[in-house]
């Protein structure tokens, strides 16, 4: 009954969080590493600003939101078990967006209202940051793989 709409969420959700791990990676292996070499607390906090904006605001909340949908409207409608690794891969979806909500955004926020010398808070921030960050980019590579892999071994 509430397949098309489950796919449709599904589908959703696998974009939207394979393009987070996109952005994740991208931090993940290259901007955090030149940040860790050079004094990159200006660039970075020019970086958390220009990054809220609609297109990426849209893709950050539709991630765990279709997620959200996907895995409760499926375990309803019984399209869904606790043996589809699509359920996992919801959760891990989810999972990501808490750890941007709840450690990626309160040091973003830090560094953002630092005030005088940032050199302490930045070194902080460079090993925090990037171990969260890079927490949230396999989280969310897994959970686009698990989601996709639904689809294609079903």
């Amino acid at each position: 009954m509430l397949e098309p709409l489950v796919m449709t969420l599904s589908l959703v959700s696998a974009v939207t969080t394979a393009m987070l791990a996109g952005l994740y990676f991208i931090f993940h292996n290259t901007v955090m590493p030149v940040f860790k070499e050079n004094e990159g607390a200006l660039m970075m906090q020019r970086i958390n600003d220009v990054i809220i904006n609609k297109q990426f605001l849209l893709i950050f909340v539709l991630s765990p939101l279709t997620s959200l949908g996907a895995m409760l409207l499926g375990l309803i409608d019984g399209q869904l078990s606790t043996t589809d690794g699509a359920l996992y891969g919801y959760i891990l979806a989810i999972l990501a967006f808490m750890i941007t909500a709840t450690r990626n955004v309160p040091l973003n926020n830090e560094l953002k209202y630092a005030s005088g010398d940032v050199s302490q808070i930045w070194k902080k921030y460079v090993q925090q940051w990037g171990s969260w960050n890079t927490k949230r980019y396999y989280l969310s590579l897994m959970s686009s793989l698990l989601v996709v892999g639904q689809f294609v071994y079903d």
